[in-house]
């Protein structure tokens, strides 16, 4: 369970920094936004829909994702998909997904 926590903070954490203009600060559209991205990812978790989770990640090698329990970084697309599936796995029926704005 802390692991999705933790991936819902970085989740969040890393998208308002992506959207973020040279003086740290995000439109409303870019709020909007990043809010659609996470209701996405938040309701393919819940769903334990994979694909869906991953169709926010760029495809490739160059992904590198953090985490708080083993393995602490995920190097690639597959890698971190592999990671997501694993953590599935560990619950029956679905997730849910808490986040603050």
């Amino acid at each position: 369970m802390r692991k999705l926590f933790a991936l819902a903070g970085c989740t969040a954490g890393c998208m308002a920094l992506i959207f973020m203009d040279a003086n740290g600060k995000a439109s409303q559209n870019d709020e909007a936004e990043i809010r659609q991205l996470l209701d996405r990812w938040a309701k393919a978790v819940r769903t334990k829909d994979l694909p869906a989770v991953m169709s926010i990640y760029e495809p490739g090698e160059s992904l590198i994702a953090y985490d708080i329990v083993p393995p602490l970084q995920d190097s690639g697309f597959n890698a971190y998909k592999k990671d997501d599936q694993e953590f599935f796995d560990q619950f029956h029926g679905g997730n849910d997904i808490e986040y603050r704005a």
